[in-house]
């Protein structure tokens, strides 16, 4: 669902960015457009990571640097609302991730175990963990052990016996047939 969207919020989160930047935007409101665009533009980073698309992903870094130097200066914190914070430490992550994947370098245990850790219950933690999963078999690297681990873990869609269910739907019809057809005798 977010992927869908991800092209007209990030034009949107651009058009808001240039605004705050040119200084069309008044002083009272420029702490709401700082929190604002670095959640959204954190979002972005996240889902262009797992698309693969790294012109967006560099844009969105780009505006995510801006964003951090801006709040620096105005004193604004990014770590107080977690509805900011918890997607731009997300994005950092997987930045830090993307610095050593858009080399084609191996990534540090520590790191990517730190990224595992602040990932973990990110609406795309699956589709993050089958990215990095497909980054070590391309470039014939060993799969991290604590990788497969926690693909394992995630729910595995529950796989239906479609003959299974027609018998007892049958079944069930027929009892309930006879059922029927026994009161109506009796009537």
């Amino acid at each position: 669902m977010q992927i869908a969207t991800i092209g007209p919020e990030f034009s949107l989160a651009r058009l808001y960015m240039k605004q705050l930047l040119s200084g069309e935007i008044e002083d009272a409101k420029i702490g709401y457009h700082i929190l604002k665009l670095t959640r959204d533009f954190s979002r972005a980073f996240e889902l262009f990571f797992v698309l693969g698309d790294t012109k967006n992903m560099e844009k969105a870094w780009d505006a995510l640097e801006k964003l951090k130097k801006l709040s620096r200066e105005r004193s604004l914190s990014l770590t107080i609302d977690p509805e900011v914070y918890y997607p731009l430490q997300r994005a950092e992550a997987l930045h830090e991730l993307w610095t050593f994947m858009k080399n084609s370098a191996p990534i540090p245990r520590e790191t990517f175990s730190k990224a595992l850790t602040i990932l973990r219950g990110s609406p795309i933690y699956k589709e993050v963990l089958l990215t990095l999963k497909e980054y070590f078999e391309s470039r014939g690297y060993d799969v991290p052990e604590e990788l497969m681990e926690a693909l394992n873990k995630l729910s595995k869609p529950k796989e239906t016996d479609y003959w299974e269910e027609y018998q007892k739907t049958l079944k069930e019809f027929g009892e309930k047939g006879k059922k029927f057809h026994e009161r109506a005798k009796e009537e």
